[in-house]
């Protein structure tokens, strides 16, 4: 798995952890099913198109480099 990928799967556990998420609920809120967003985050081997990945972005109000790069705020 590429760096960018981990990075890309860290920041949106991140986020989901910070805005109390659940996987259940950024699946309702970007239409993708909760297997999909479940076996992306879990699996190391699952991959996902930037479509999909623009969809999870959108739900979250970021962009895809904002959803790469994000950090917590203190």
């Amino acid at each position: 798995m590429g760096r960018s990928t981990d990075k890309l799967k860290a920041s949106i556990k991140a986020i989901m952890t910070t805005r109390r998420y659940s996987i259940q609920e950024l699946a309702n809120m970007s239409g993708l099913s909760y297997g999909a967003i479940y076996k992306f985050l879990t699996t190391e081997s699952y991959q996902m198109s930037l479509n999909n990945i623009e969809r999870i972005a959108d739900a979250l109000d970021l962009t895809v480099s904002g959803l790469i790069n994000w950090r917590a705020k203190p």
